[in-house]
């Protein structure tokens, strides 16, 4: 007898990066190792002012998909989340 598990994407508020998009959902798969929400990692990661430094630990969290996000995109998605929660 076979079992078979569905495979059931992680849910999260999309951004208009694509290469985002694949890093969060890198980040939430590999979650067993950190349990801070994406949004707190992604303002970790702003906070490092040197690049290479930035990028190292960027790529440890949200793997290779990462390195070829640009800042502006994920400060642009850290405003889009900031927004719908003041409305929600």
């Amino acid at each position: 007898m076979v079992y078979s598990q569905a495979v059931r994407k992680p849910e999260f508020q999309q951004a208009e990066s694509e290469g985002l998009n694949e890093a969060i959902h890198e980040y939430i798969t590999r979650r067993t190792r950190h349990n801070a929400p994406v949004v707190d990692a992604l303002r970790y990661i702003m906070t490092i002012e040197h690049k290479h430094e930035r990028m190292q630990i960027a790529a440890e969290l949200f793997g290779s998909a990462i390195q070829r996000v640009k800042d502006q995109d994920i400060i642009q998605y850290l405003k889009k989340v900031r927004k719908l929660q003041k409305n929600f």
